[in-house]
């Protein structure tokens, strides 16, 4: 029993790294670089918001002849930065592990200024902000009363999330529709996985490359899940 329960674990923690050796953290420091790294992640994505949202837009309206290169050209970046910071989160330095994180919050700074100023009312975006601030505290508190509810999930949510994601690209090219209940589906897999996350965070090592690492994929949830909500209350106005 014991060795089957040894062999969940490993599976489960086998996203974060396990060093012999490493020096560990307290919970009560490990948590705060946790808590820091999310607080430099959305501080920087609303410096962004800002001082370069209307840039941005700015640029792309001004070179609306070349949209699609503008496009394709950011796609590329965002994904090459998004791959390589995900790599460089694996490393043991923890120097490395910012730069990472960074790489990641970037490009994602950019979608979120794109999305808050395209919406034009800052009340909503306040409104998105609150809502997903609730749901994100709902889900550390059930996740730290119950983690053993999210920690063998991570997989149903990761087939949920891509059938949701291929559903919603199928209904937008092919069919022309905007499935609003997709984006209630995704907030639903998104605050699940700031559960399993979570769960996950305090399941590995205390380091503090695993707390940069830890903050990241719980960054990239709430960024997700505060997306969803702005785009479900934008569209709930514009139809008012």
């Amino acid at each position: 029993m014991n060795n089957q329960s040894e062999s969940r674990k490993s599976a489960f923690m086998s996203h974060m790294t396990e060093r012999a050796g490493a020096r560990e953290l307290s919970d009560s420091r490990y948590n705060m670089v946790i808590g820091l790294m999310l607080v430099w992640g959305f501080g920087l994505n609303a410096l962004m918001i800002r001082f370069l949202g209307f840039s941005i837009i700015d640029f792309v309206y001004r070179n609306a002849e070349h949209y699609t290169a503008i496009v394709v050209g950011f796609l590329v970046a965002y994904f090459a930065l998004c791959f390589g910071g995900s790599a460089l989160l694996r490393s043991e330095n923890p120097a490395v592990c910012f730069l990472g994180y960074n790489m990641i919050a970037v490009p994602i700074g950019i979608l979120l200024t794109i999305s808050v100023i395209s919406v034009g009312d800052f009340s909503i975006v306040y409104r998105a902000a609150l809502y997903t601030a609730i749901i994100t505290l709902i889900m550390l508190i059930v996740s730290t009363a119950v983690p053993h509810l999210f920690q063998n999930i991570g997989g149903g949510l990761g087939v949920a999330l891509l059938a949701t994601i291929v559903v919603e690209l199928a209904a937008t090219f092919i069919f022309h529709a905007d499935l609003v209940i997709v984006d209630y589906i995704v907030i639903g897999i998104m605050s699940l996985y700031v559960g399993f996350d979570w769960a996950r965070a305090n399941q590995v090592q205390r380091t503090t490359t695993n707390a940069i690492a830890a903050a990241s994929a719980l960054y990239l949830d709430i960024v997700n899940i505060f997306i969803r909500i702005l785009s479900i209350l934008s569209k709930s106005k514009s139809r008012d």
